[in-house]
């Protein structure tokens, strides 16, 4: 069997839900069937990185500064293409997946895969913005001969109602094994991490950027303090609203009860060192941490602009309204810390039954791949 050179357009591999789903597939691919290949939009280095090169992947780098012209892009994309022999583009990058299909099929590149991953445009709305989006919409629905969404929502933003029908599913899939994590294991990070077992622990995990709204969660912290609760949240995750979220722990006083775990390559273990994890996002599309949380058998609140897709069936989601108040979500977080956890072969038929099994996942994939 050819080995088919996949070509992965992320613009970066840091931490996030879209590259968490990748390398789940990466590092479960034949290898011997495919050579992965991904292209970054930036010259910084990436989370990823190294774990990329030792599997194998082969990584690009084409600085896109926002002074180049459109045509330019496409040549340098069509030229990468053919110079590297690309049999598959699999695009991640939302909009802008426009251009990247665009140059595909110039290229002659015969499978070209558009990927939606979110519901909502995160750049702020404006007249030029709404007349992009309408371009790059067109040139995806012209130039891909394959269409995937994490959920239907994705879908409709990125393809639009007459588009969806042709979508595959392809859902943020984990692989289950490594959330069944021995309470030696737990009770070790909660050690290294100086947390003592009668302490309420809530984690969010996620970049540190607008539409995560770690500052609501910082202001819940502020009313456990009030309240006299002995607790914890841990952030894991990097990004540029970081320090300004360490100043504003400050500024409420909650610091001594917040601990910034930075990027974290062991997101299995804390998801099981969580009683509560917590999710305030302004939106999301389908965030693969949540199909974790569950995995673990932990419970999640979370806001309501995050798709109910993400649901396994395990009564372990409670949707809240951000207008709602501080003490409403608080009352929410103690109430669910306290259920009794699922056992694990319930997790696990309820969360393969809904097709987020990493197995399942590279199956479809390799068959995308080639082409059938």
């Amino acid at each position: 069997m050819i080995k088919k050179h996949v070509l992965q357009v992320v613009g970066t591999m840091n931490c996030g839900g879209a590259e968490s789903m990748i390398m789940n597939i990466f590092r479960k691919i034949d290898k011997e069937k495919f050579q992965f290949h991904f292209l970054y939009y930036t010259s910084d280095k990436c989370y990823y990185d190294d774990e990329i090169r030792y599997l194998g992947g082969i990584i690009h780098r084409v600085n896109f500064s926002s002074g180049l012209s459109k045509i330019l892009i496409i040549k340098r994309l069509k030229g990468l293409m053919k110079k590297e022999s690309i049999d598959v583009v699999h695009a991640h990058t939302s909009l802008s997946i426009g251009v990247v299909m665009y140059a595909a099929k110039r290229a002659g590149v015969p499978i070209r895969i558009a990927h939606s991953h979110t519901t909502v445009d995160s750049r702020k709305p404006s007249f030029l913005r709404n007349m992009y989006g309408v371009v790059m919409r067109n040139l995806i629905k012209k130039n891909s001969n394959c269409y995937l969404m994490c959920g239907k929502e994705a879908g409709q933003f990125l393809y639009g109602y007459d588009y969806l029908i042709k979508a595959k599913l392809l859902p943020n899939a984990i692989d289950l094994n490594e959330y069944n994590v021995s309470r030696d294991i737990i009770d070790k990070a909660m050690d290294s991490l100086s947390i003592a077992k009668d302490t309420l622990i809530i984690g969010q995990v996620g970049t540190f950027k607008e539409t995560k709204n770690h500052n609501f969660t910082i202001k819940i912290a502020s009313e456990l303090k009030n309240r006299g609760i002995n607790y914890k949240i841990l952030f894991a995750g990097e990004g540029e609203l970081m320090n300004n979220c360490i100043d504003y722990t400050k500024q409420l006083d909650v610091e001594e009860s917040i601990v910034f775990l930075g990027n974290r390559s062991d997101i299995h273990i804390l998801m099981n060192v969580f009683d509560v994890m917590i999710m305030p996002s302004l939106y999301e599309g389908l965030p693969v941490t949540l199909v974790e949380a569950q995995a673990a058998g932990i419970p999640s609140v979370i806001s309501d602009n995050i798709s109910r897709e993400c649901d396994m069936g395990l009564d372990l989601i409670t949707f809240l309204s951000l207008h709602d108040s501080i003490s409403s979500w608080t009352d929410n977080i103690i109430k669910v810390s306290n259920r009794e956890r699922i056992g694990a072969k319930t997790i696990e038929t309820k969360i393969k039954t809904k097709g987020y099994s990493i197995e399942e996942s590279v199956k479809l994939v390799s068959e995308i791949y080639y082409g059938r």
